[in-house]
């Protein structure tokens, strides 16, 4: 983006303003539009019941707290960072039985990064309380069943995960950093906390814990306007008009003739 479309495109578009063209070799300011990506918002599933499953699939007790970790296991996205975020919450909560459910897969052959994660786990002392769930599709039930999903990646364009949990009522606790501080409003919509610092977002857990209202109110502003924001009928007006704006005004007419200078 930052060498061919300066060149090459009439018009950019960008799924968030932290994916703006960084260093172009030509501006692109005014050629350059932010629209996010598209979500589909279907109904939610019953939560008591996706909660049950998964609980009885990772022989957990009824009322344990759930974390949720929802992506490719790549180094971008910090999944060691979220089990020492478990291991710090399990540490400041140790009368709760604390879960970790990492639901994605290791897809780069040199970074082994499940079984990275369940060494750091034993290490922490806390390797029973961390659990590769691998990919799942459908995955709104166990995005439904978390308590609070954490995001700790660097480097998001626009994470879709973030917005599909705020959809199903989970609350959201991510990094300060690319196109996450774009989708939350931090103490209003979700939580942003320092990359690289899984003792603050285990602070922000406790916290959303310890103050149901807090929660209650987060969820609820999260979920508030999310179609009229993210919905595809959005994204395809604001895409249907940039190639609108391309269209000279004589074929928009119905003119087929060149125009006259």
């Amino acid at each position: 983006m930052n060498t061919l479309g300066p060149f090459l495109a009439d018009r950019i578009a960008t799924v968030s303003q932290f994916a703006r063209p960084a260093r172009p070799l030509l501006p692109v300011a005014k050629r350059t539009h932010v629209i996010h990506s598209p979500f589909e918002f279907p109904p939610s599933p019953d939560r008591d019941a996706a909660r049950a499953e998964l609980l009885d699939e990772i022989g957990a007790g009824e009322a344990p707290l759930l974390l949720g970790y929802f992506g490719a296991l790549v180094p971008r996205k910090r999944p060691l960072d979220f089990v020492r975020a478990v291991a710090a919450t399990a540490k400041a909560l140790p009368d709760r039985d604390v879960r970790g459910l990492l639901f994605g897969l290791a897809i780069l052959p040199n970074k082994p990064l499940d079984h990275d994660a369940k060494a750091l786990a034993e290490d922490l002392g806390i390797g029973d309380q961390i659990h590769l769930m691998g990919f799942r599709n459908p995955i709104a039930g166990p995005m439904a069943a978390m308590d609070t999903m954490l995001v700790p990646a660097e480097n998001e364009p626009f994470g879709r995960t973030l917005i599909e949990t705020m959809h199903l009522g989970t609350p959201v606790i991510a990094t300060r950093h690319g196109g996450n501080i774009e989708a939350i409003e931090d103490g209003v919509t979700g939580r942003l906390v320092p990359l690289g610092d899984p003792e603050a977002m285990a602070g922000a857990v406790i916290q959303l814990e310890r103050d149901p209202d807090l929660r209650a109110r987060i969820v609820a502003a999260a979920r508030s306007g999310l179609e009229e924001r993210y919905g595809t009928a959005r994204h395809v007006r604001l895409i249907s008009a940039l190639y609108e704006d391309l269209v000279p005004a004589h074929r928009r007419r119905g003119d087929l003739r060149p125009a006259l200078a």
